[in-house]
């Protein structure tokens, strides 16, 4: 058998702890450089995935390509599939939704790419933001509404259970349902840490933001699934 797997899933951690942080991007890039120097194995990856990150956050896809590039064929088997979501979310960060999913399958045919339950929450959240991108709003509402419900229930609350209900509600925006998108912020009410990296959501008149003081309607409820998506240039 290989290596224990961790819970702390490399490619989630690095990812979204960048896109809940308060400190400016430039800031956590001159922070994260000097890491890219020292550790190796899973710490190593894991500081060159934050720094792509905040690269690519920051408008420097160039480095952020690079900064990949240099761990790509040292990754052990078993992150592999975490490397490849951090070029998803590259991808999706420069608009280029094909390349997105063309890692996106990588990413799913990775080596034990799955034994972490947030594994397929993070794939289906990136993979309805590619959808996005395409305008194929309908497979988008059906895979982020697919992604919400696959947050494992020990993350309730955490920045993926976020990121998840932010983009479900973008996708529910997209196709014009303002009541359906109420309905996924509401999950995230009660003072849970909002990404603040997450591409913008409209909110179009009547949208209401549920905050910690603004009790929910009964009619609202619980959200479900039911009521609700090749080349080695340029990182693929």
């Amino acid at each position: 058998m290989g290596e224990p797997l961790i819970r702390g899933n490399v490619a989630r951690d690095a990812m979204l702890s960048v896109m809940s942080s308060d400190e400016p991007v430039t800031t956590r890039l001159l922070q994260t450089r000097p890491l890219l120097e020292q550790g190796d194995g899973r710490k190593n990856l894991a500081a060159h995935m934050t720094f792509a990150v905040l690269a690519a956050l920051a408008g420097k896809r160039e480095e952020a390509e690079s900064c990949l590039s240099q761990v790509r064929g040292s990754a052990a088997p078993e992150l592999r599939g975490q490397l490849e979501l951090t070029w998803v979310l590259l991808m999706i960060e420069a608009g280029h939704p094909v390349r997105a999913t063309v890692h996106l399958e990588r990413a799913r045919l990775a080596p034990r790419f799955g034994e972490d339950p947030a594994d397929a929450a993070i794939s289906q959240v990136f993979h309805a933001q590619a959808l996005l991108l395409e305008n194929d709003v309908p497979a988008a509402r059906s895979v982020s509404a697919a992604g919400v419900d696959t947050v494992p229930p020990d993350l309730t609350g955490t920045t993926l259970a976020v990121y998840s209900c932010l983009v479900a509600a973008e996708a529910a925006l997209g196709g014009g349902d303002v009541e359906q998108a109420e309905l996924y912020l509401a999950r995230i009410r009660g003072g849970r840490r909002w990404p603040r990296r997450i591409r913008p959501i409209p909110r179009p008149a009547g949208l209401r933001v549920p905050s910690r003081s603004s009790p929910r309607p009964e009619r609202h409820g619980t959200c479900s699934s039911s009521d609700a998506r090749s080349g080695r240039s340029a990182g693929v």
